[in-house]
């Protein structure tokens, strides 16, 4: 492994910015913080929807999320759950001198 070092993701593969109905979670985030804001959009920011993202770990913490603005608002929502899979590809470059394949 010392002879290979990761090599830097395409514009392609990079994070896009969150939409503005989007709450993302992170594994490192506060619930209540997630909660405030997506009570934010839909009370003062009047959206219709949102969309609360967790990928990995912080799956759990979206759903907890979702679960807790459902009760604030006190049934004047409806849940749509979508699950789905991303699959990512690391790249490792041989060091420079060295004569390897990727």
């Amino acid at each position: 492994m010392e002879d290979y070092r990761r090599s830097e993701k395409s514009e392609q593969e990079q994070v896009s910015p969150p939409a503005k109905n989007e709450v993302r979670c992170s594994q490192n985030g506060k619930i209540t913080r997630y909660v405030e804001v997506g009570l934010n959009l839909l009370q003062e920011q009047k959206m219709s929807d949102i969309v609360v993202v967790g990928k990995g770990a912080s799956i759990t913490k979206a759903v907890t999320v979702v679960e807790i603005i459902k009760r604030r608002m006190e049934g004047s929502l409806h849940q749509y759950t979508q699950l789905g899979s991303v699959s990512s590809t690391d790249q490792w470059d041989p060091v420079e001198g060295k004569d390897m394949d990727r």
